[in-house]
């Protein structure tokens, strides 16, 4: 068996969250009772950051994660939906970075996981009803990430570690999250989806988003 799993579960928020979110969380919460495959012992905290700067939520929660020597977060924002097992089935790839591809608040949505391109965006992948396994990414978003503590040992990953910037080639400033991903890439650690979970994911806005209102841009050139 392995060392000990000390995980922190880290929810950045504003002073409110969802029902679908709460009752998520809570059946989250029941299932951390059943063992973690692969672990002698375990114990999770839960982390939540209130504001209105996303950058500063994140983080806090690391730091909060580092107090309590824990040796994974997995972020979960408060417009989520998700299984009870997601935990479980993150920790189960031992990945040092593994998340979800998750649908974007907007119509047509789209995926928010990219792979390398020649373009500054990046190729979207997008989660299919066949896409099943790992697929490595690029970018991703960190509305469902869970991380190995171990990354934070490394030299480079000293803080700021979520700090946005101005990208002159988009017009536009690069999320917490893309700014998170460029200082992974940049000490060697790589970024993993689970496609299966990810099948599995709302996000929660006028209605829930998921992947099977995403159209391709194949698709969406065509209307």
């Amino acid at each position: 068996m392995s060392k000990e799993l000390r995980l922190a579960v880290g929810i950045p928020s504003t002073d409110t969250w969802t029902a679908q979110f709460g009752m998520s969380l809570a059946f989250l919460v029941a299932y951390l009772s059943q063992q973690v495959p692969g672990y002698a012992r375990q114990q999770f905290t839960v982390h939540n950051a209130k504001g209105s700067i996303l950058p500063q939520l994140r983080h806090n929660i690391i730091k909060a994660a580092l107090a309590a020597k824990a040796t994974h977060v997995l972020f979960i924002d408060s417009d989520q939906t998700f299984p009870q097992d997601i935990a479980h089935r993150l920790l189960a790839h031992k990945k040092q970075v593994v998340g979800c591809n998750i649908a974007t608040k907007k119509l047509p949505s789209g995926p928010t996981a990219r792979l390398a391109a020649a373009s500054t965006e990046g190729t979207p992948l997008y989660t299919t009803v066949e896409s099943t396994g790992l697929a490595q990414v690029w970018r991703l978003g960190t509305g469902v990430l869970l991380l190995d503590m171990d990354i934070f040992k490394k030299p480079g990953m000293i803080a700021p570690w979520f700090t946005p910037y101005w990208s002159s080639a988009l017009d536009a400033y690069t999320g917490e999250d893309w700014a998170f991903c460029e200082k992974l890439e940049k000490n060697g650690i790589n970024i993993w989806v689970d496609q299966d979970l990810s099948k599995e994911i709302g996000h929660i806005g006028s209605i829930s988003f998921e992947h099977d209102l995403i159209m391709k841009i194949e698709d969406k050139l065509a209307i």
